[in-house]
Protein backbone atom coordinates (compact mmCIF):
# COMPACT_ATOMS: atom_id res chain seq x y z
CA UNK A 1 0.00 0.00 0.00
CA UNK A 2 2.84 2.37 0.83
CA UNK A 3 4.42 1.77 -2.58
CA UNK A 4 1.10 2.48 -4.32
CA UNK A 5 0.73 5.76 -2.42
CA UNK A 6 4.25 6.76 -3.41
CA UNK A 7 3.52 6.06 -7.11
CA UNK A 8 0.37 8.18 -6.93
CA UNK A 9 2.25 11.02 -5.22
CA UNK A 10 4.98 10.90 -7.87
CA UNK A 11 2.47 10.95 -10.75
CA UNK A 12 0.49 13.82 -9.23
CA UNK A 13 3.63 15.94 -8.89
CA UNK A 14 4.28 15.50 -12.63
CA UNK A 15 1.01 17.40 -13.16
CA UNK A 16 1.87 20.07 -10.62
CA UNK A 17 -0.44 18.66 -7.94
CA UNK A 18 1.08 18.43 -4.49
CA UNK A 19 -0.38 15.76 -2.21
CA UNK A 20 0.37 14.33 1.18
CA UNK A 21 -0.03 10.58 1.46
CA UNK A 22 -0.82 8.82 4.72
CA UNK A 23 -0.92 5.18 5.66
CA UNK A 24 -2.85 4.06 8.73
CA UNK A 25 -4.36 0.78 9.79
CA UNK A 26 -7.92 0.48 11.05
CA UNK A 27 -11.49 0.79 9.90
CA UNK A 28 -11.38 2.66 6.56
CA UNK A 29 -14.51 4.68 7.26
CA UNK A 30 -13.46 5.73 10.75
CA UNK A 31 -9.85 6.38 9.76
CA UNK A 32 -10.71 8.54 6.73
CA UNK A 33 -13.09 10.67 8.80
CA UNK A 34 -10.60 10.97 11.69
CA UNK A 35 -7.81 12.12 9.38
CA UNK A 36 -10.12 14.64 7.70
CA UNK A 37 -11.07 16.08 11.09
CA UNK A 38 -7.46 16.10 12.43
CA UNK A 39 -6.05 17.80 9.33
CA UNK A 40 -8.93 20.22 8.78
CA UNK A 41 -9.57 18.77 5.32
CA UNK A 42 -12.02 20.81 3.25
CA UNK A 43 -13.05 18.08 0.77
CA UNK A 44 -12.81 14.30 0.63
CA UNK A 45 -12.72 12.81 -2.89
CA UNK A 46 -13.57 9.12 -3.23
CA UNK A 47 -14.19 6.63 -6.00
CA UNK A 48 -17.12 4.24 -6.01
CA UNK A 49 -17.87 1.13 -8.04
CA UNK A 50 -21.53 2.10 -8.12
CA UNK A 51 -22.75 -1.10 -6.46
CA UNK A 52 -26.36 -1.19 -5.41
CA UNK A 53 -28.78 -3.51 -3.69
CA UNK A 54 -27.59 -6.83 -2.28
CA UNK A 55 -23.94 -6.45 -3.39
CA UNK A 56 -23.67 -3.15 -1.51
CA UNK A 57 -25.39 -4.61 1.57
CA UNK A 58 -23.16 -7.69 1.69
CA UNK A 59 -19.90 -5.92 0.96
CA UNK A 60 -20.54 -2.82 3.01
CA UNK A 61 -19.75 0.62 1.69
CA UNK A 62 -16.81 2.66 2.89
CA UNK A 63 -17.98 5.52 0.69
CA UNK A 64 -21.46 5.55 2.27
CA UNK A 65 -19.93 5.44 5.75
CA UNK A 66 -17.61 8.33 4.99
CA UNK A 67 -20.46 10.38 3.53
CA UNK A 68 -22.59 9.72 6.63
CA UNK A 69 -19.96 10.84 9.14
CA UNK A 70 -17.56 13.15 7.29
CA UNK A 71 -16.59 16.46 8.88
CA UNK A 72 -16.56 18.09 5.42
CA UNK A 73 -18.13 17.69 1.96
CA UNK A 74 -17.47 14.42 0.09
CA UNK A 75 -17.16 14.22 -3.71
CA UNK A 76 -17.85 10.72 -5.06
CA UNK A 77 -16.88 9.74 -8.57
CA UNK A 78 -17.89 6.48 -10.20
CA UNK A 79 -15.08 4.41 -11.66
CA UNK A 80 -15.16 1.19 -13.62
Amino acid sequence: AKEALERIRFKSEQFGVQIESLFREGSPTKTINEIAAEKGIGLIVMGSHGRTGLKRFLMGSVTAGVISHAPCPVLVTRHH
